[in-house]
C-alpha cells in the first residue's frame, strides 16, 4: 500500500509541475531494492518519451500566452468601460 501511495504522489508532484506522462503502464513503473536493507524500497517512473507539457508555451490565435494574461487584459477591459 505505501508503494501505491509513493507512486501516487511521484504523479501528483509531476502534475503540478505541468507535466502529463502519458503512457502510465506496469512496464513504466521502476522499483530498486537495496541488497544491504531488505526494507527499503525505491519507486520511479521511466519512459518519458510521450509526455507533454500542460502549460500553453506558444500565443494563442486570440496572443494571449496564458490564461492569467487574458484575465489581466479582460480585468483591464472592464475599467476601461466602467
Amino acid at each position: 500500500m505505501k508503494l501505491a501511495w509513493a507512486f501516487i504522489n511521484i504523479m501528483n508532484v509531476v502534475y503540478h509541475c505541468g507535466i502529463l506522462h502519458n503512457d502510465l503502464s506496469k512496464d513504466n513503473i521502476m522499483l530498486h531494492f537495496l541488497a544491504d536493507k531488505l526494507n527499503v524500497v525505491y519507486i520511479g517512473v521511466c519512459d518519458w518519451g510521450e509526455a507533454k507539457c500542460l502549460q500553453e508555451v506558444t500565443t494563442s490565435l486570440y496572443g494571449f500566452a496564458k490564461d492569467q494574461n487574458a484575465t489581466n487584459t479582460k480585468k483591464n477591459a472592464l475599467k476601461w468601460l466602467l
